[in-house]
């Protein structure tokens, strides 16, 4: 008795989650699918029951018969919903929402197997694996992208809007860069586990340790940051009234710094627990839409953001930073026009190098995004012993598939990216 009326506990709560998402795609304008074919929009799970029951005498079902009838239905379901299990509905919705864009949202589709650089152009047209540009204005439109994708891809947005649809010589949607960005309307902190493997232990403690960096920014009389599990780490994330980029052009700059004020005062506690805090903060980020997964992984990111709230300090805070001499504008890097031929030995002879700066090598569940090859390209060659600062920007600089050539990033996230690189 009692296993029965377990199963049927079970059975109640599947279609319930179901049906909930069902009603949720029909909000969106994407339709009923499946078993829920044929019920009225708006109706219970009560009265689905309820209905089934009325009529189960005139079809030869017992209370029993119906269970298993309905089981074995949604069996069928819930294999075609583990099919679809790469994505949380809810949180791919939730997170779009609270970005607030009211441009275009960037989406683009990464294949695991996508080989960086010109060199790899032939390989990629020949296995497929160039990422899919889209962009969309609709929670509909996302979502479909998501579904379309998110089996055998890395579905990712950017986090502030585009104000068009950026394409190229041949009329096809391509990425924008970073001086086409032209509003900054959010900001993300981006904590990730150094360890291949994260103990139960360890993932306390980081929870632990996101409390009291809320607590943080609570005390500068901020709003709380937004909260996202990635898998691999979590997400902080900050809303606040839109900025004009080209009325504060150093307003990435800005970003990084108050990263930076944050890392630097628990720089010991961060690197006690194994955490390291991503130093990215271009505008054209883009980030894997939470409620998705790396297909080679298959942990499904976590939006726990309820509605968007801007905040006016955090926007006031920014502009009012008191920048450091090396963000004031002044150029105190010399950059050369060619890569340096200390470099260019030291690519012939040591292998990690140069997987990493034809933008591979690294393993699943690091930081494979340009500016996380730059990151550890700056780190090789000071492990290498390269002590010449200019060089290191340089290499940087003229990377061809790297954050400056390939996204447009500025001298201030290069400098970030040496800085962060010496103090490992």
């Amino acid at each position: 008795m009692a296993k029965s009326l377990k199963s049927l506990i079970l059975f109640v709560v599947s279609i319930q989650q179901i049906y909930r998402r069902e009603l949720f795609r029909d909000e969106l304008g994407l339709g009923f699918e499946g078993v829920w074919k044929g019920f009225p929009k708006g109706c219970l799970i009560e009265g689905i029951v309820e209905r089934s029951r009325e009529s189960r005498e005139e079809e030869g079902f017992c209370s029993a018969g119906l269970a298993t009838r309905f089981l074995r239905v949604m069996s069928v379901k819930l294999a075609e919903e583990k099919m679809e299990g790469k994505y949380s509905l809810s949180d791919v919705v939730k997170s779009y929402r609270w970005l607030g864009h009211r441009g275009w949202t960037e989406l683009n589709a990464i294949h695991p197997d996508y080989q960086v650089g010109k060199e790899n152009y032939g390989w990629n047209l020949k296995h497929g694996t160039f990422p899919k540009v889209s962009y969309a204005r609709s929670e509909k439109e996302i979502v479909s992208f998501v579904e379309k994708f998110s089996d055998s891809r890395i579905c990712c947005f950017g986090i502030n809007a585009r104000s068009k649809i950026f394409t190229n010589d041949r009329g096809y949607a391509r990425s924008a860069v970073e001086s086409e960005i032209e509003i900054s309307q959010n900001l993300l902190l981006d904590f990730d586990f150094e360890t291949r493997k994260i103990s139960d232990a360890q993932a306390a403690a980081a929870r632990e340790f996101l409390k009291r960096a809320v607590q943080y920014f609570l005390d500068m009389g901020l709003l709380a940051p937004a909260k996202a599990a990635t898998g691999r780490g979590y997400h902080l994330l900050f809303a606040y009234p839109g900025v004009l980029v080209r009325a504060h052009r150093d307003i990435s700059e800005r970003l990084g710094e108050f990263r930076d004020r944050f890392s630097n005062a628990y720089r010991r506690e961060m690197a006690d627990l194994e955490i390291r805090l991503d130093k990215t903060q271009d505008l054209r980020r883009m980030v894997r839409i939470y409620g998705t997964a790396k297909p080679t992984i298959g942990i499904v990111s976590k939006f726990y953001g309820g509605e968007r709230v801007e905040d006016e300090k955090l926007r006031d805070h920014l502009l009012a930073l008191q920048m450091p001499e090396a963000h004031s504008g002044v150029c105190t890097l010399r950059i050369g026009d060619e890569l340096p031929s200390s470099f260019r030995s030291l690519l012939d002879r040591d292998k990690e190098l140069k997987d990493l700066w034809y933008g591979r090598g690294k393993p699943d569940g690091t930081d494979t995004s340009r500016s996380g090859f730059d990151y550890s390209i700056a780190r090789r060659l000071i492990r290498l012993g390269y002590r010449n600062i200019d060089e290191i920007a340089t290499v940087l600089i003229l990377r061809p598939n790297g954050g400056v050539k390939a996204s447009g990033k500025a001298e201030g996230y290069v400098r970030r990216t040496i800085a962060s690189a010496l103090m490992k």
